[in-house]
């Protein structure tokens, strides 16, 4: 018992409660930083996803009713295992960042992450309505298949309403969770409650990587999600050109995210390697064993370790050229010419 409460108080004194200092108020604002590569990544697929708009509501006006169920069914099939897939890991993400910001801050240090992660999802969720309201390009990509869903003979019109609840669900969950791993990101930044340690500092990067690496996981199963979804367009309008169409809309957002897990990553090495940095000055360490603790720290890569960083960053752009060039059933959903 005694060893137990020991272990919950080494614990306790590592998390932050006091209230952010000055200086420790651009750390919050990194979060900002992914989320601009994000809003970069719209703006420039409203420049040049204007087209595919245009061609994919051209391709659905002029399709009949081609559906196959042959080619529908099983299309249909992918995209609920993927649904269930993009909720389970959004899920089990949420627990994890609320989780991951618990481990770092307490109390008044909160108030500032708190108050970033509404600011993002408030400004996320409004980018949403205007982006459905006003049927921007990347809307296209929720649009195609719904209404070949509703020109199909395929699903009733309860069925529908439910694909259409199930959807608002995961874009609001888009929207939500990539906002919460931003704004508790800086939780591993900030100094804990007795300082900087070896200890402490080899511990958060751990940790940063380990952030990293979850939400990559749920990036590239929004990747999954996306193109299973465009791709059922493919089978319900008999058109094989859209499954171009929707590899080139996937693999575009696919490097929008590897960019935003680039973006974290980053933030966290460099701030982390300063304070790393700053731990060995005052070691009065010589010239010589300084790499030798960057590695003890974490904070130097080599051979696998580079190689593992490297996979989390880019798992969105993997992931979306392994589906669209390996899976037999993907390929199977076009109907024969």
């Amino acid at each position: 018992m005694h060893l137990f409460l020991l272990m919950q108080q080494r614990k306790t004194l590592k998390i932050r409660s006091t209230p952010l200092r000055s200086s420790e108020m651009p750390l919050v604002f990194l979060a900002l930083l992914p989320m601009l590569v994000l809003a970069l990544g719209h703006l420039l697929f409203d420049l040049v996803g204007a087209s595919f708009a245009n061609h994919s509501l051209r391709l659905l006006a002029e399709a009949s009713d081609h559906d196959t169920p042959s080619a529908s069914i099983p299309a249909g099939q992918v995209w609920a295992a993927t649904s269930l897939i993009y909720l389970v890991v959004a899920s089990a993400s949420i627990v994890y960042v609320v989780n991951f910001l618990r481990k770092h801050v307490r109390g008044r240090a909160l108030l500032p992450l708190l108050s970033m992660s509404v600011f993002l999802i408030v400004l996320g969720i409004a980018h949403l309505l205007w982006v459905d309201n006003s049927r921007q390009p990347v809307s296209i990509i929720f649009y195609l298949t719904y209404e070949s869903l509703q020109a199909s003979s395929m699903m009733r019109t309860a069925d529908l309403m439910m694909v259409n609840r199930l959807l608002d669900v995961i874009n609001v969950m888009s929207v939500v969770v990539p906002c919460l791993f931003c704004a508790y990101m800086p939780s591993v930044l900030l100094t804990p409650h007795q300082g900087w340690t070896e200890e402490t500092l080899t511990q958060r990067v751990k940790e940063g990587r380990q952030f990293c690496l979850v939400a990559s996981a749920f990036l590239v199963a929004g990747v999954f999600h996306m193109y299973a979804w465009m791709s059922w367009s493919s089978a319900l309008l008999g058109e094989p050109e859209l499954s171009q169409l929707t590899f080139s809309v996937v693999f575009y957002w696919s490097f929008v995210f590897s960019a935003m897990i680039g973006m974290i990553y980053m933030s966290i090495l460099a701030t982390l390697n300063r304070r790393g940095e700053w731990l060995i000055e005052v070691s009065d360490q010589p010239s010589q064993s300084r790499q030798e603790s960057l590695v003890e720290f974490g904070l130097a890569f080599k051979g696998l370790a580079q190689f593992k960083q490297v996979a989390t960053i880019f798992a969105p752009v993997i992931s979306a050229l392994t589906i669209s060039g390996s899976s037999p059933l993907m390929d199977s959903q076009l109907p024969p010419m």
